[in-house]
């Protein structure tokens, strides 16, 4: 499938945003003028015409900002506002009743881009509605392509909320309708769709190789491969999505032969993004050196195993190392493509096992700045620091700020996301670790249509981790990283929020659960309650790991206050888990009393390899900040205990821990090495883990 020029020699990001902008402001003029022809009496013919133009525009207008969704490195802000916007002037036009009898073909595919936007927003309830609409229509209209789209979207859909066999059912429809359907875009689908039954299968334990394959086949028979574009792209996704396939089974030479297909065809297309005039928003050089990064580092790892395993290990043996793949698709949309990840585990690491990295943000939010200049000044040299400024402008204040703090820039890692919010602890990865020993980064879907939609800070694991030696593997349930904490050992505490929380979204309870398991790992998953009044509901606020026999829980020490009781529960419920043979030691601290709804804490902490750090507030006793730091050492003798100031994180709601993403024990492995990335592994900081 050709890039049409419309699509290849747009001049920039911000006048496609632009035209799409525009392009909606007409499609509303059109249905404005619409109604004033109406109350003319204009003929009915001419009234349907305006209609079909006024849709056309809308349609035409998602299929460019659909593929920049897909092709993009890293969202932008105002796709948000756009993809609102299409939304609206999308239900405007289904809602007109005449529409339905005059233009039947347009209201099913207005209804199946209604789901998918609904999916992308999160709204799978919403998504589900209008897919079944878009389908019962296309049967109606005996129209079998539009129909075969919306069942594989509807697919998606399922897979996404955990019907796997219902997904199954409608990929193998999907299949049945589009494969006497020709032209290249049919065709497309029709890949797409088998593909999809491929990893559906396997989610389902059975095999994924025939479909896969088969898919393969069909892109490799379109002129279009052979050239940069579209269909090239979903060509090599497709061979690396097959080379995790091979490796998962063992069969390690039939996986390396694709990733060096992959590898060979990524090196031979380099050179076409180079051409002048070219979007780099939607053909950029860094997605194809990313893209062939990850294929020398698959093939890298494919003989490195080979090598370590020799001739006598089996293919479960082998498969195990699986793994290690690791992969950004050049195309990328949820709502057609199922995840890669569906099988993936791992057990979530404790944080105060040592790590490798932190991430935090530094924007234009300047009540977050002078805690992030304290936290970097203290922990600089225990820990590899990534500080994600939000603008350029942004980047050159946190840099002259940390210099004038005595921070060495040489230990930093600097990057610009344009994020929405500093909270990077909910957002960022949740990370976990194979049993082959292999680091995880598990990537919950947060953005959801009645959360502000944070498009950006949602990609953060995905944006941050081209530097680092993991997988990322999406989760489609929503889990804050604020809800969940671990003792490294498959204990895992969590949030009771997180079920009505789901729910919203379509999930069930089985799917929460399951999904809540695969990615921490627990052998035993406790949910607790939260404290009365506090928004977010996360356990962090109230609750930490210090060792994986002992948990610090805080306590108010006014009896009237209703969440002493609330967390008197919560201890006395810990208290009853066994670890190791052992009930878990639980530990009181001291709980600041709540003011004017902030809700401070002195577990929210932040654990560096040897350094813990505390929040401090204005106003609070001496004696109770040396109280906790008393607790805190006794528990953590070999540590050294440190306060930061908090309190304008209190008034909006944070802490420490909910500024900070923690990168586990993840090896950094920059594209572009700077000098100091080159330190031997004697001059990194290391810690013990404290297991």
């Amino acid at each position: 499938m050709r890039i049409p020029p419309k699509y290849a020699y747009l001049g920039s990001a911000s006048a496609a945003a632009l035209c799409l902008i525009v392009a909606v402001a007409s499609a509303r003029a059109v249905i404005s003028t619409e109604q004033r022809l109406n109350e003319a009496e204009l003929s009915l013919d001419t009234r349907d015409q305006f209609a079909l133009a006024s849709i056309n525009s809308v349609f035409s207008r998602w299929n460019d900002l659909t593929l920049i969704l897909a092709r993009q490195s890293q969202p932008r802000m105002e796709w948000t506002y756009l993809i609102e916007e299409l939304k609206h002037s999308l239900q405007q036009f289904v809602e007109d009743p005449r529409h339905h009898s005059r233009l039947p073909h347009q209201v099913a595919l207005a209804k199946l881009h209604l789901g998918r936007i609904c999916s992308i927003q999160g709204n799978n309830s919403m998504a589900r509605n209008w897919i079944d609409q878009s389908i019962e229509l296309s049967k109606s209209n005996q129209d079998q392509v539009l129909w075969g789209y919306a069942l594989n979207t509807l697919g998606c859909l399922d897979s996404v909320l955990g019907d796997h066999n219902a997904a199954k059912r409608s990929f193998y429809e999907c299949c049945r309708l589009l494969q006497s359907q020709h032209g290249s875009d049919h065709q497309n689908v029709l890949a797409i769709a088998l593909r999809n039954l491929g990893l559906t299968n396997r989610a389902l334990g059975l095999d994924a190789t025939e479909p896969i394959r088969k898919a393969i086949l069909i892109q490799q028979q379109d002129p279009d491969s052979r050239t940069y574009g579209l269909t090239n792209e979903m060509l090599q996704d497709l061979r690396m999505t097959l080379c995790e396939v091979y490796w998962e089974q063992g069969e390690l030479q039939k996986a390396a032969s694709l990733a060096q297909q992959t590898l060979d065809s990524l090196t031979s297309q380099i050179v076409h993004t180079e051409l002048p005039n070219l979007d780099k928003h939607l053909i950029a050089l860094n997605r194809y050196n990313n893209a062939t990064m990850f294929a020398q580092r698959n093939l890298q790892s494919l003989r490195q195993i080979a090598n370590d395993f020799g001739q006598t290990a089996s293919r479960s043996e082998l498969g195990k190392t699986a793994s290690r793949w690791q992969w950004s698709p050049l195309v990328d949309l949820n709502t057609e493509l199922v995840s890669n990840h569906l099988s993936m585990s791992g057990t979530m690491v404790a944080e105060f096992e040592p790590q490798n990295g932190l991430a935090l943000a530094w924007g234009m939010f300047d009540w977050t700045n002078s805690v992030v200049t304290d936290i970097a000044r203290q922990l600089h040299d225990r820990v590899r620091l990534v500080v994600v400024a939000d603008n350029e402008e942004s980047m050159e204040q946190a840099q002259a700020s940390l210099e004038a703090a005595e921070v060495p820039l040489e230990n930093i890692r600097f990057a610009i996301i344009d994020c929405e919010t500093p909270w990077f602890r909910d957002q960022g990865p949740i990370v976990s670790v194979s049993s082959s020993g292999e680091t995880i980064w598990f990537d919950s879907r947060l953005t959801r249509e009645d959360r502000k939609g944070r498009i950006v800070l949602d990609a953060l694991p995905n944006a941050l981790r081209r530097n680092w030696r993991t997988r990322v593997a999406d989760v489609p349930v929503h889990l804050e990283g604020g809800m969940l904490l671990s003792n490294g050992r498959g204990l895992t505490v969590a949030s009771n929020h997180i079920i009505p929380l789901n729910q919203l979204y379509g999930f069930s309870d089985a799917v929460i659960r399951k999904e809540t398991l695969r990615v921490t790992g627990a052998k035993q998953l406790v949910m607790i309650d939260t404290l009365m009044g506090e928004p977010t509901r996360h356990i962090d606020m109230f609750m930490t790991f210090v060792t994986p026999t002992t948990v610090v829980v805080g306590k108010y020490s006014d009896r009237n206050n209703p969440n002493s009781v609330v967390l008197d529960r919560v201890a006395q419920k810990l208290e009853g888990v066994i670890v190791d043979g052992k009930p878990l030691t639980v530990v009181r601290i001291p709980m600041p009393e709540s003011q004017d709804d902030t809700f401070p804490t002195y577990t929210n902490v932040v654990f560096a390899n040897g350094m813990l750090l505390v929040p401090s507030y204005q106003g609070q006793p001496q004696e109770v900040e040396s109280q906790v730091k008393s607790i805190y050492s006794e528990l953590l003798p070999d540590w050294e205990i440190r306060f930061v100031d908090c309190t304008r994180l209190r008034d909006r709601g944070g802490a420490l821990h909910c500024m900070v993403s923690n990168l586990g024990p993840t090896e950094f492995t920059p594209v572009h090495p700077k000098k100091q990335d080159a330190l031997s592994s004697s001059e990194q900081p290391k810690l013990t883990s404290i297991r």
